[in-house]
């Protein structure tokens, strides 16, 4: 709440990840009420200003009707500059009409060196959630010091990471190609085969865990764990009894630990591959989360819906489930122009019955103007065993996997067994035109994008699919692309391999040259000269 002149105002900030709503901001003097969630218990946050302490008694009573207005709050904090004390005017009674108690009992202002007083209070019904009130002098005011009160409340650890991962040190690989071999050359259907090839893995390289600590560093060794954990101990005697020689050795062990810690830092770092700083995807891996908090998170996930903190994984993925799947129906968008079919033009093709709906839709007939119907339309071909082992060699072993899915590594190791059986499945589906029901379930992945971590409309869907759909897009891809390029325009660099956004861009910088050379007017490229720059380049042409 900012003044239009004479400075003053209110601002009021909360850390993000800490559920928190605005619940009432009070025009007719300066207030701002937020709700604040905290592990099950809701706080309501009022912050005032009182320019005068001749207003104390209207701006009470403002305070007084803005909290009924509000409702009950078990919990309460009011704070900001009263400009008067608590047991002047009608500050008693307003404290006592809502149990409150100040947290601050010491002078604050300083306007007057010689009489200081406490007007910049905190005042609470739960004076016992708090500690370590008090004020303190800085450079930021000339005479008001800042208050500063803890609530003594308690916050989660870092869950345990689980590291899922497939271990193959037991793994025979003669034993192990031989009942691959006699799986895909078997006569059962294309599904059968993919699961009995996860289960003959599960069995030879078994999926395992491996815990780690939520808070764990790369650099931590045992012996260093353990001298923390020694040092805990020696703090704890300390807290118990403070003597001297209590406090010698706890002091004799923290530094120690503090030892330990830059030399084991430096071995780290000395000892790091060069790889670690030279891969570019690994050096990004690294460095991003020091510059952004966007993409995947490591910590447990807290949404807030209908005022209420959700923190079970089972019901936020039922949460993220219906907004994913109905995100689209919600989105605002100007809908095609259609045209209704006619009844008796209507089929039981549902695909054709679509065409029917956008037939003199703008796009499909700019097609028709470049596409002639006596050209042969666009059929898939069979598929042979070196185009798709081809592909095969060509997967990338470092992506993402879900988890019970045929890792890329054993289907490049094995490419030969592999294609034969995923040529026929391909060829399969060309005739039948039936997309295998394996290739289509996805691992999806909610990641954060921007805003509060505590709204679902904040996430984005990330979906990883088996890696058999891959080739078989791939294949698609490859012959869908082929029969496509030369109907494209030549200037069209979207989605086409070899084109990128610097493919569109070199033309129009050369014909910006060109028209600065024939000293012709030129705009910057943005919104605002967009369509004047357009209008220049045509007439040029």
């Amino acid at each position: 709440m900012d003044r239009d002149k004479q400075g003053g105002g209110l601002l009021l900030y909360v850390r993000q990840g800490i559920p928190s709503k605005l619940v009432l901001k009070d025009k007719n003097y300066e207030a701002i009420f937020i709700e604040v969630n905290l592990k099950k218990q809701k706080w309501l946050l009022g912050c005032s200003y009182n320019p005068h302490v001749d207003n104390i008694n209207s701006h009470l009573e403002l305070l007084q009707n803005s909290l009924d207005s509000i409702g009950d709050h078990d919990r309460l904090l009011l704070l900001g500059d009263f400009n008067c004390e608590i047991d002047k005017h009608k500050m008693p009674e307003f404290l006592a009409s809502r149990e409150l108690s100040s947290l601050i009992n010491e002078p604050t202002c300083f306007k007057n060196a010689e009489n200081p007083k406490c007007i910049d209070l905190m005042l609470t019904n739960y004076q016992r959630s708090f500690q370590g009130s008090s004020s303190v002098s800085n450079s930021l005011s000339d005479f008001h010091n800042i208050t500063i009160s803890v609530l003594k409340t308690t916050f989660e650890k870092c869950p345990p990471k689980a590291i899922i991962y497939r271990c193959y040190k037991n793994l025979n690989e003669d034993l192990f190609k031989n009942h691959l071999t006699q799986i895909l050359e078997s006569n059962r259907n294309f599904e059968h085969k993919m699961k009995s090839v996860v289960n003959l893995l599960n069995a030879e390289a078994p999926i395992k865990t491996k815990i780690l600590r939520g808070n764990d560093k790369p650099f931590m060794t045992k012996s260093l764990r353990k001298a923390m954990m020694h040092r805990s101990r020696l703090n704890n005697i300390k807290r118990k009894d403070p003597s001297n020689i209590n406090k010698y050795n706890y002091n004799q062990q923290r530094n120690r630990c503090l030892y330990l810690l830059r030399n084991t830092k430096r071995r780290f770092y000395e000892s790091l591959d060069e790889k670690q700083i030279t891969d570019n995807k690994i050096f990004w891996k690294t460095v991003r989360p020091f510059f952004s908090n966007k993409g995947p998170i490591s910590e447990k996930i807290t949404l807030v819906e209908n005022d209420e903190l959700i923190k079970d994984d089972k019901e936020i993925g039922k949460m993220f489930n219906e907004f994913f799947i109905n995100i689209t129906e919600k989105l605002d968008l100007n809908q095609p122009p259609t045209e209704p079919v006619p009844l008796n033009e209507l089929s039981d093709n549902i695909l054709q019955n679509e065409i029917m709906l956008f037939r003199n839709h703008p796009s499909i007939l700019k097609i028709k103007e470049k596409v002639s119907n006596n050209e042969n339309s666009f059929k898939f071909r069979n598929t042979t065993e070196d185009e798709v082992e081809k592909i095969i060699s060509n997967l990338k072993t470092n992506k993402s996997q879900a988890e019970n899915d045929i890792p890329a590594k054993i289907i490049k190791k094995y490419s030969h067994l592999f294609a034969s059986c995923f040529s026929i499945s391909i060829n399969d589906s060309f005739s039948s035109g039936i997309f295998p029901n394996i290739s289509k379930f996805a691992t999806v992945t909610p990641v954060y994008k921007k805003n509060s971590k505590n709204d679902k409309s904040n996430y984005r869907p990330i979906s990883i699919l088996p890696v058999i759909s891959k080739i078989y897009e791939r294949v698609y891809h490859n012959q869908i692309s082929e029969y496509f390029e030369h109907y494209f325009d030549e200037q069209q660099c979207g989605f086409r391999k070899g084109y990128s956004t610097q493919t569109s861009l070199l033309p129009m910088e050369e014909l910006w040259k060109l028209a600065n050379d024939k000293k012709m007017f030129l705009g910057h490229c943005s919104s605002t000269f967009l369509r004047p720059l357009t209008a220049c380049a045509t007439n040029y042409l």
